[in-house]
């Protein structure tokens, strides 16, 4: 069995060659939280106070993630 740190480290590579840049979705996801994000193209993380906001957020970075690997 795979563990989970080396499984998701292989998808984060071939999603990373399809064009993905975590840091820059988790930045754009984190402005509805009324904060900031940022990183690697293999490993993004933000945040901010408005929690109110966090299903919002989610979706932007999920349809981000969508629309670059649809192309």
């Amino acid at each position: 069995t795979l563990s989970s740190s080396s499984a998701a480290s292989d998808v984060y590579k071939r999603q990373v060659g399809k064009g993905v840049d975590c840091g820059r979705i988790a930045s754009e996801a984190a402005k509805v939280l009324g904060g900031g994000g940022g990183g690697k193209k293999s490993f993004g993380q933000g945040g901010g106070p408005r929690i109110e906001n966090l299903r919002e957020a989610l979706h932007i970075a999920f349809e981000k993630c969508k629309q670059i690997l649809e192309g």
